[in-house]
């Protein structure tokens, strides 16, 4: 070789031989590299054993000059390089730094690498050589690229070069220590719970920056609910979110919506909701800064003009629906009876139509069901269709079979109350609960609920229980039989169980609804479709039952009913109170009533308002829990309402906690009523407080024989799905009994009155709502909140590529959390390194590899674990790389996060 090709080089493969050559027989050598792999140490190890080393790395531009951050960007770059072999060279690199071999000073043994800005490449042996080159301390740099440099043996240029590394260095910063600590960390395996963790905070966690307006920060319990719903929509074009009363869904749907809308994939949202809601949904957005347009589903129904003037802009939104368009369906159990007649119902059409358009759709409540499964499937329906991977194509819908499946359904994401309270909640000096809202505002949890049971004497008993007796409610069928049919039915007509339980409800809720049902059962067609066999008895005695009802209407405060309620709201002055009613015409007599017998109080009824005067009278009654530090037009209230009297129509989707009173003045129908209505006021609030909830029994239901009502066979079985022996007030859901003739609503009274006059604590009174609804919190978000302190911090601290062995999985293989682009994206692979689940599949991975805190990881001995690591590193690097040509990306762009090896 001519001397000066001894000086310079350019081409591959030229680089290592001439800086081995150079560094043989030096004492001290000088490393500046912009990047350091364990690679390139394996390949100058032999040159570089019992030298001392003094090694100048660079850092990327705007990187924080912590010590530890700086480690740990270093140590990343080292654990990220060539899988198959690190475990040995990165063992190497630390037994170097722990015997002093890459130490600042000769024979001194202090560990010091250096780390300052730079990108310059220069290999420096003693005081009398030097390569300036283009080859950074990598596999790559030193062997294989195409790289240029030359080697400089000037004594001035050398001295330049030792002086000016000499300065810098000085200037560095020491990672010795830090990065000891580092590998030694790696070279372990690491806890199967902390890597489950990570990757929980990793998929689940929710980018800080994320774009909202001026939506209310949300709180900790609500990022990973919005950082599902957002990954649901990417990966399947929509998400069914499920989530208990109070606990902000109208919040989390609106940040989902901003952040979609700031990333690009949608242009504006259309909502369809209670018509009550149309206008908080607006103001919500606006904040948000989303257009939108609302609608009710009632407006959704309709098919003539001439019935909304807003018929013609809904046709016009449908009709521009596309793939940047976001469905929003609040309060989506609306949507739950899809078929009328034997056919689809115009308002799920529409809604299926718009979603075959490429429309995002998200499906919104707190009560999925109220009859069964049926009603959760209805609504899956109404999202994007699933294929067999499970990306959104003209495939299957999504179902399930029960409704605990819910939560663990890819598309959903299910939060609960009590995992809130018990998980996500904190406990000021006095012990009081509370969650964290808009960035730091408290909100208290009620700490104790007493529900009381009034039992009043209803003066329509004894009318009642006459005519259930006398055969006067039987239908007219349309042939006489001569024989009784397998009920009983003899030629007297059909009897509708149905139709009996509702005239029961009807008699017991007001002597006003008493009264109008009395007068459509004395005349012939009092009801659209259903007729008398005997009408022409039955009229002569509802005309004479009639009159009690009468007589108690001209003189209100003869009604024991009313009466009852009156002591209750004297009882607790200065309180605000929600009274629920299921008729219109109960409604409105209570309203007239207290108005006549308690003209103190300011009472005010829903009954016959629109959209706008329902959110005006919402305002005027709940004004702080209906308003919020971003609605522009929140104005002081002209008035303000003591009393607000509901049917049941405001059960679902308002927000009533101003009131910490709440009184059933109509028994429910249901177990699954009376919860949603316990929900209007079961929220937080901005202190801690009390709430007192009645519930007005009558008589009636204690008189009634369970003979006296028939149940149809269909109705049963349902009821019997649900039944079980009761034995306390959370326990109520499971309560109805399985004898013939059982009815909820008689059923729920009974229990009520066995059960007394409970005073819950917070948990009892949520476990009792958890236990109606059926469903449970999404796994993860349990998970999460579980997650102690000292476990988060083990997590934030965990070394980059961490990776661990479980053993007793259920499955084997071998989990991976990528991160793309700082995108997380788990995957699950065999045994070989081919792809079980992927990323799409991100729940079903997370329940594979799910632990709990006290499960211990696979130990290894210690004599086998480098073998095992190094067998691991090999099925890593061929699972990498499966998944980057699966995606048609480069198996360099991918950063492991961490890993899990699954043993069964």
């Amino acid at each position: 070789m001519a001397s000066s090709d001894a000086n310079r080089y350019f081409g591959s493969g030229r680089a290592l031989g001439i800086i081995r050559d150079i560094l043989d027989d030096a004492r001290l050598v000088r490393i500046a590299t912009a990047f350091f792999e364990p690679s390139g140490w394996q390949l100058l190890e032999q040159t570089l054993r019992d030298k001392e080393v003094r090694l100048l790395i660079g850092r990327p531009e705007g990187t924080t000059d912590r010590i530890r951050s700086i480690a740990e960007e270093f140590a990343a770059a080292l654990f990220s390089g060539d899988l198959e072999h690190r475990t040995r060279s990165i063992a190497a690199l630390r037994d170097a730094l722990q015997n002093g071999r890459f130490s600042i000073s000769a024979g001194g043994g202090t560990l010091d690498p250096r780390h300052i800005l730079h990108h310059a490449k220069i290999y420096i042996s003693d005081d009398t050589r030097a390569v300036v080159a283009s080859s950074n301390f990598t596999f790559s740099g030193l062997l294989t690229a195409r790289e240029a440099g030359i080697v400089v043996r000037n004594e001035d240029d050398v001295a330049y070069f030792i002086d000016r590394f000499d300065e810098y260095f000085e200037q560095a910063i020491p990672l010795g220590e830090e990065l000891l600590d580092l590998l030694d960390r790696w070279l372990r395996l690491g806890s199967a719970y902390h890597v489950y963790l990570k990757a929980l905070l990793a998929v689940y966690g929710l980018p800080e920056s994320e774009e909202v307006g001026r939506l209310p920060a949300l709180a900790g319990y609500q990022r990973p609910v919005v950082s599902r719903i957002l990954r649901n929509v990417e990966d399947f074009g929509g998400s069914f979110v499920v989530a208990s009363t109070g606990l902000g869904k109208t919040i989390m749907t609106a940040h989902a919506a901003a952040m979609l809308r700031a990333a690009g994939m949608i242009d504006s949202a259309l909502v369809f909701c209670p018509a009550g809601l149309r206008q908080m949904w607006r103001r919500t957005l606006r904040a948000g800064r989303v257009s939108s347009e609302e609608f009710s589903y009632s407006e959704l129904s309709i098919t003539d003009w001439r019935r909304s003037r807003r018929m013609d802009v809904l046709l016009r939104e449908l009709d521009q629906v596309d793939e940047r368009t976001l469905l929003i369906l609040d309060e989506s159990h609306h949507l739950r009876n899809e078929e009328s007649g034997g056919e689809l119902r115009l308002r799920n059409s529409r809604i299926e139509e718009a979603v075959s358009k490429g429309a995002r759709t998200l499906l919104v409540t707190a009560t999925p069901y109220s009859r069964g499964v049926d009603d959760i499937n209805a609504q899956l329906r109404l999202l994007p269709k699933q294929d067999r991977q499970g990306l959104f194509a003209n495939h299957s819908a999504w179902n399930v079979e029960t409704p605990a499946e819910l939560s663990d359904l890819n598309c959903s994401v299910v939060l609960t109350a009590p995992i809130v309270v018990r998980h996500f909640s904190e406990q000021d000096e006095a012990g009081e609960r509370y969650v964290i809202f808009s960035g730091d505002r408290r909100m208290y949890f009620p700490r104790r609920i007493h529900i009381r049971s009034h039992i009043y004497e209803n003066a329509l008993d004894a009318p009642l229980s006459e005519l259930l007796k006398s055969g006067l409610l039987r239908r007219r069928i349309a042939s006489e039989e001569t024989a009784p049919d397998l009920f009983g039915n003899g030629p007297s007509g059909k009897r509708d169980a149905l139709t009996e339980a509702r005239i029961i409800h009807q008699f017991c809720s007001s002597s006003a609804e008493a009264s109008r049902v009395l007068g459509q059962l004395g005349e012939e067609g009092g009801f659209d479709t259903l007729r008398f066999q005997r009408q022409e008895e039955l009229s002569v005695f509802a005309r004479d039952a009639r009159r009690i009802p009468e007589s108690m209407l001209a003189d209100q405060g003869q009604d024991p009913k009313i009466r009852a309620l009156c002591d209750i709201l004297r009882s607790h002055p200065a309180q605000k109170a929600v009274i629920f009613c299921t008729y219109v015409s109960t409604a409105g007599f209570v309203k007239a009533a207290l108005n006549s017998l308690l003209p103190e109080l300011r009472v005010d009824c829903t009954v016959d308002r629109d959209a706008d005067d329902l959110d005006r009278l919402l305002r005027a009654f709940a004004p702080i829990s209906n308003s919020a530090e971003f609605l522009e037009d929140d104005t002081a209230q002209d008035e303000t309402l003591d009393v607000l009297v509901a049917t049941g129509s405001l059960a679902e989707g308002f927000n009533l906690q101003d009131a910490p009173l709440l009184i059933n003045f109509d028994l429910p129908w249901t177990v699954l009523v009376l919860a949603q209505r316990m929900g209007r006021i079961l929220r937080p609030w901005h202190e801690p407080r009390e709430i007192h909830i009645y519930n007005l029994i009558p008589s009636t239901m204690e008189r009634l024989d369970t003979d006296d009502l028939y149940l149809a066979r269909k109705w049963k079985e349902r009821l019997e799905r649900r039944s079980k022996e009761h034995r306390s007030f959370a326990d109520i859901p499971v309560l109805l009994e399985e004898r013939e003739g059982s009815v909820e609503m008689i059923a729920l009274a009974r229990v009520l009155r066995q059960t007394g006059d409970p005073d819950l604590n917070l948990d009892e009174a949520l476990a009792f709502v958890e236990s109606v609804e059926e469903i449970r919190t999404s796994s993860f978000l349990d998970d999460l909140g579980r997650a102690s302190e000292a476990d988060l911090s083990a997590v934030r601290s965990m070394v980059p590529g961490l990776r661990s062995i479980k053993g007793d999985a259920s499955t084997e293989g071998l989990f991976v959390l990528f991160s793309y682009r700082d995108r997380p994206c788990p995957v699950l692979f065999d045994m070989q390194g081919a792809i079980l689940l992927d990323t799409v599949k991100a729940d079903e991975i997370m329940a594979r590899i799910r632990c709990e805190p006290d499960d211990e990881t696979q130990g290894i001995p210690q004599r086998k674990l480098e073998d095992t690591l190094d067998r691991y590193d090999r099925l890593l690097q061929r699972s990498r790389d499966t998944w980057a040509h699966s995606r048609g990306i480069d198996p360099e762009e991918l950063r492991i996060v961490c890993s899990m090896l699954l043993r069964s």
